[in-house]
């Protein structure tokens, strides 16, 4: 007999499966959100990039293409956090975390820079309120678990990640 067969403090079944984080619930939410909103912009960019096209021909300026590969970048990084989140991938967590950076440098950073008179700044508030809850929601440590990022240490990885997506963002506006 093994060694564990009378041990009362070994669950009888301890299998891989088992000893995983269960899925939050709001990771599938999250996900789905994520999926739809990639599929949205990126779709719905290519779409107005193809209608533009058809009507006016090829862009003259090179300057016009960028409002369209930025928001490619933006849906590719959804799609792929999806994705991963689904499937429980550590890059799938870390793409949800640049994801919220893009968005929030693209949608809040931006045209708090350009400020002009009755610029709607309640909706930039919220907006940047939601996204910090997203984040806060994928920093939990449960959340954490289920992907396998156990170190709650990150601030560098943090700070050079919305570092890059505010330079990315910024650059791509200032063309």
């Amino acid at each position: 007999m093994g060694e564990s067969s009378f041990n009362p403090y070994i669950p009888p079944s301890t299998s891989q499966e088992d000893s995983r984080a269960s899925r939050p619930v709001g990771i599938i939410v999250f996900a789905v959100v994520l999926f739809v909103f990639g599929v949205w912009l990126g779709g719905g960019g290519l779409t107005r990039f193809i209608q533009n096209w058809l009507e006016r021909g090829p862009p003259s300026n090179p300057r016009a293409y960028v409002p369209f590969v930025h928001f490619g970048i933006v849906a590719a990084v959804a799609l792929v956090a999806s994705l991963g989140l689904t499937f429980r991938r550590l890059w799938g967590w870390w793409s949800a975390i640049v994801f919220c950076y893009l968005v929030f440098a693209t949608f809040v950073l931006v045209p708090a820079a350009r400020f002009e008179p009755g610029d709607p700044v309640l909706r930039r508030i919220v907006f940047g309120m939601v996204l910090l809850l997203c984040w806060s929601y994928l920093h939990r440590k449960n959340v954490r678990t289920y992907v396998g990022e156990t170190n709650p240490r990150l601030w560098r990885k943090h700070a050079g990640f919305f570092a890059v997506a505010v330079l990315l963002v910024f650059a791509s506006v200032s063309l």
